[in-house]
Order: structure tokens, then C-alpha cells, then sequence
């Protein structure tokens, strides 16, 4: 009975010190590192080489079967994996140099400059058709409730591209469409797919017009902030989120649009589950910055039609690539007043590591007391307002958090870039 309880305990011992060198070993530095290592490393060549000699013993990294040492005669991973922009090399991470744990596609992008943003725009974007927003009853001359709209199967979030064969711009033009009475062919798109119905316009006993029974909307304007401007190409990129219809969800699409100076004549502040708003002006003879080309999920874009200024970054500044960013000080350019564009005190709390484009890579909270006082946080209206760390564009604000309006989501400001031609 002693030898098997002194057994017992000494197996004991044994698995509680096993477990304890597990847990040391998946705690420690270097498996920390190799867990943040992402798949793919879209950077320059001073992030590859920070990234290359981040793994340590018992980890190391080998191409073309060979050890990668950051005392290879002076060369770079870049340099001795023959990495480059297009192709890009494989390297691979070893345990002990022998049992293979993770692939990493390493490439090297080209340094990027832009002017950064901060300037308060005015949105006006006008859709390619009509999007549908809700369909209706209407009460026919039997007294009965009818619904063309549902009849010829459409629904909410639906676009209605053409009527009769001609392309609908305007929502007044869908009313001329149906004014005679006569069935409407029409021509429209469903997440990405089109299709054709035929709608049979119904005469409302209230006042003998015929209608189709679906309400539409052709446009959209708002404000926002613009995010950089491209000397080289003439691009430029705002919100860092897409426009979405209200109503239903629905991504807007684009069949015109341009963005304009707004000045900032109010601001509503941020409250715990109250979003706070910056209300802007502009009109149709307000300068024009630029056209809307593209409305997708890391903003908008298009071509300029002039030089814009940022008074302080004259000269531009470097994009920084995802795995430079840092949890610590950051500063947000943004506009809430008569004073223009101003530099406003930050902290990145939060990075998503991300190696493909995708929103939400990063979480900031402001701490600049001007602000705080002036907005309580973020507020609608700021998004697009670029973020600086290290004197690098590093990111753009999108979203504030409801219950804490202190602190917001930032999209990495290389996933924007990427959208522009």
C-alpha cells in the first residue's frame, strides 16, 4: 500500500509538472511571437526585418531550405529570400529546425505617400436606379388593398435599373413610367444579380393616379470626412466605411456623386448610447473637391478635381503598413469647428492583426480634454478622419463604440489605399 501511494503520488507530481512546463512553454515570448506571426506580411523592408528577427530560439525561419540568421553578411530576409513586390517568397517557421509549424508569404510593397485628410465633406451621392425602400397598399376603385409592387415580386433593398428599357435616374421618373396605366417592364438587381418583372400599375381611388405601390429613393447626402488625397494618382478616399441606405441596410450603389467643403455649424455630443452628430453645411455652388467613383465597405472614392491641402502635413506623409501599428499615443485629424483641421490627442487600444483587407483592425479611445469637451469622443461626422502614429498614416476612424463614445474602430489606412486605381 505505501510503494503504491508513493506510485500514485509521484505520477502526480509528475503530470502537475508536465502541466506547468506546457503552460510555460505556450506563455513564453517566443511562442507568444510565433502565434502573432499573421500568414501573409504585406510590408517594407525594415517591418519584414523587425518581423524576421522577432522569432527566437526554439523557432527560427528558413527559405529554400536554408537557416534565416539577422547575421547573414549584412543581407536581409528580403534580400537573401529574393522577396519582391509581385511574387513574393514562401518562408517557412521550424521548431528545432526540423518540424515545420507555420508558412509565411512575405512581399514588399513599395513606400507609399499621400497628403492626409481631416477636412469636413459634404456627401452627395445619387444611385444607379432606383433603390427600392418599402412597398405598399394601395386601395383600388373595388375598395380592395392591392400591391403591385409585392405582386411582381419586389422587396425592400431591391434596385430598379430600367423601366420600359430606358435607365432610371429618378425616382419622379418611375412615376411618368406608370402614369398611362399600361404593365411597366422592368429591369432590376438583387444582391449582385439582375432580374426582370413585369409591374401592373394600380389607379388609387383616392385621387385616379395610377402607382406602382413601392417607394424609392435615387439619393443620398451627408457628412463626413475626408481621409487622404493621392498627388501621384489624383485619388482620393473618405469614411473609411461605406454609404448604407437607412432603411434597409442596403449598400447604395453609384451612378453619380461628388464630394464638396462643408464648414461645421453645430455639434450634437457623444453620450453613452446615444450617438452624437456633427452637423455641416454646403450647397450646390460649395467648392468641389472631388467626384464619387466607388462606394464599397472601406469607404468612398475617386478622382480630385484639385490639389487639396492639409496646412499641417504640407508635404505628405508615409503609409504606415498594418504591421507597424502600435498599441500607445496616436493623434486624429479631424474638423468639428470654425477652426479647420486640427491634430487631437489618442490612444490605440486594440490591434486586430489583419494581413488581408477587412474593417474593425484597430480600437482607439481619445483622450484629447479639447475634444472630450467638444464632442465627448466620436461622433458621426468624423468618420474618415485620418489617425497618425510615429508620423506615419497608420489608420481612419469609422465607427464609435454606442455605450462608450471615447473610444472607436479604425480601418487601416493601406486597406483604403488599396481601393484606388
Amino acid at each position: 500500500m505505501i510503494h503504491e501511494y508513493k506510485r500514485f503520488t509521484l505520477r502526480k507530481i509528475i503530470g502537475i509538472a508536465l502541466v506547468i512546463l506546457v503552460c510555460i512553454a505556450n506563455y513564453s515570448a517566443p511562442v507568444l511571437t510565433l502565434r502573432d506571426l499573421p500568414q501573409n506580411i504585406w510590408a517594407n523592408a525594415d517591418s519584414v526585418e523587425r518581423i524576421a528577427n522577432s522569432v527566437k530560439y526554439p523557432f527560427n525561419l528558413s527559405y529554400n531550405g536554408e537557416v534565416y540568421a539577422a547575421s547573414n553578411a549584412g543581407q536581409t530576409l528580403i534580400d537573401v529570400a529574393g522577396v519582391d513586390s509581385a511574387s513574393g517568397a514562401a518562408v517557412t517557421v521550424k521548431l528545432f529546425d526540423l518540424i515545420p509549424v507555420r508558412q509565411i508569404s512575405v512581399h514588399v510593397r513599395k513606400d507609399l505617400w499621400v497628403i492626409p485628410g481631416g477636412h469636413a465633406i459634404g456627401v452627395s451621392l445619387y444611385t444607379l436606379g432606383a433603390l427600392v425602400v418599402g412597398v405598399s397598399d394601395i386601395i383600388n376603385s373595388a375598395g380592395e388593398h392591392v400591391s403591385p409592387a409585392s405582386a411582381a415580386g419586389l422587396v425592400p433593398g431591391d434596385y430598379i435599373l430600367t423601366a420600359d428599357g430606358v435607365d432610371v435616374q429618378s425616382t419622379a421618373q418611375l412615376a411618368e413610367a406608370c402614369a398611362d396605366g399600361q404593365p411597366v417592364e422592368l429591369e432590376c438587381r438583387r444582391n449582385g444579380e439582375t432580374f426582370s418583372t413585369t409591374i401592373y400599375p394600380v389607379e388609387d381611388e383616392r385621387d385616379g393616379q395610377y402607382r406602382m405601390g413601392v417607394w424609392v429613393r435615387d439619393s443620398t447626402m451627408g457628412v463626413g470626412t475626408l481621409s487622404f488625397y493621392d498627388k501621384t494618382t489624383g485619388w482620393y478616399g473618405a469614411l473609411g466605411h461605406a454609404i448604407i441606405d437607412v432603411d434597409t441596410g442596403a449598400l447604395m450603389s453609384v451612378r453619380d456623386g461628388s464630394i464638396v467643403a462643408s464648414s461645421i455649424v453645430d455639434i450634437v455630443p457623444g453620450t453613452k448610447g446615444e450617438p452624437g452628430e456633427l452637423r455641416g453645411r454646403f450647397t450646390s455652388g460649395s467648392e468641389k473637391y472631388g467626384d464619387i467613383l466607388i462606394n464599397n465597405s472601406f469607404g468612398i472614392f475617386g478622382k480630385t478635381q484639385q490639389e487639396l491641402i492639409n496646412g499641417i502635413y504640407p508635404d505628405g506623409i508615409p503609409v504606415a503598413y498594418p504591421e507597424e501599428a502600435e498599441l500607445g499615443p496616436a493623434e486624429i485629424l479631424t474638423t468639428v469647428d470654425s477652426g479647420g483641421i486640427r491634430k487631437y490627442d489618442c490612444e490605440v487600444i486594440r490591434i486586430n492583426p489583419q494581413s488581408t483587407p477587412a474593417p474593425k483592425g484597430m480600437v482607439i479611445q481619445v483622450t484629447d480634454p479639447d475634444l472630450l469637451s467638444k464632442t465627448g469622443g466620436i461622433i458621426q461626422g468624423m468618420s474618415g478622419s485620418p489617425l497618425i502614429q510615429n508620423g506615419k498614416l497608420i489608420g481612419v476612424v469609422t465607427h464609435v463604440f454606442i455605450n462608450d463614445p471615447t473610444k472607436g474602430y479604425c480601418i487601416f489606412a493601406l486597406w483604403m489605399l488599396s481601393q484606388t486605381g
